[in-house]
């Protein structure tokens, strides 16, 4: 957060229009004052000059959106597990129509004749040639003026982990990134450790790791997590 902030003051205190090409300030060196005061104010009071300065000026804002910000494109953390249960409807989809068409089989008909009782299956109006590709479902797909001077989505850059509770870049992360446990800690069995110990908590962990192990595999409490994995966006 204060690398942040002296980096964009930096760039507010560079003049780019009248100087092109010269890189921002050192804020250590040209404003060392400042860059104490950066260094010692709260990460609250922080927050608020940074909100400040993007709507003050329009360097900064545009600094601070490209810096935090980066383009939606529709990308999840979980991609993978959503390419899976895609995969599974299609799979199910398949196996209602084979299960269809076989039921209809055998009775002689074929899809998109009536039924029994006479009604017969649904059929899409048909459109014209200039609209044919169109999603039906989509209004925006026939309403060309809801494009016009829309931002493009965005999403935040920097995210907290869900499951390790790191902070995390989301244009870098990656597989192996994320390493965490997925149990608890709990006392160890051995009584020998805690044999000169009247009473025995959770918050002892850190004194004593050698103490406590993870429920689901046994590790103790510092060791490296179990599970190894890409980050993911905390569920709100």
């Amino acid at each position: 957060m204060r690398g942040f902030l002296s980096t964009l003051g930096a760039k507010l205190l560079s003049t780019s229009e009248a100087s092109p090409g010269v890189n921002p300030i050192d804020v250590r060196k040209e404003e060392p004052v400042l860059y104490r005061a950066i260094e010692r104010v709260s990460d609250t009071r922080l927050r608020v000059i940074v909100l400040s300065m993007c709507e003050r000026f329009d360097k900064a804002r545009d600094f601070a959106s490209e810096m935090l910000l980066v383009p939606d494109l529709g990308v999840s953390e979980d991609e993978d597990e959503d390419e899976d249960d895609d995969e599974d409807e299609k799979e199910e989809e398949h196996s209602d129509k084979d299960k269809w068409n076989g039921d209809n089989e055998a009775l002689g008909r074929n899809e998109g004749d009536k039924d029994i009782k006479g009604s017969s299956k649904p059929r899409g109006k048909k459109r014209s040639n200039d609209t044919a590709e169109l999603d039906p479902l989509d209004d925006r797909a026939l309403r060309p003026d809801m494009h016009i001077n829309k931002k493009p989505r965005v999403r935040l850059r920097y995210e907290t982990c869900e499951n390790c509770k790191k902070e995390y870049d989301f244009t870098t992360n990656a597989q192996g990134d994320c390493v965490y446990h997925d149990g608890e800690l709990e006392e160890t069995d051995d009584d020998d450790f805690w044999a000169d110990t009247d009473h025995v908590s959770i918050d002892m962990a850190d004194e004593y790791p050698e103490g406590f192990i993870w429920t689901c595999c046994d590790r103790i409490t510092n060791e490296a997590g179990c599970i190894v994995t890409r980050h993911s966006r905390q569920k709100n």
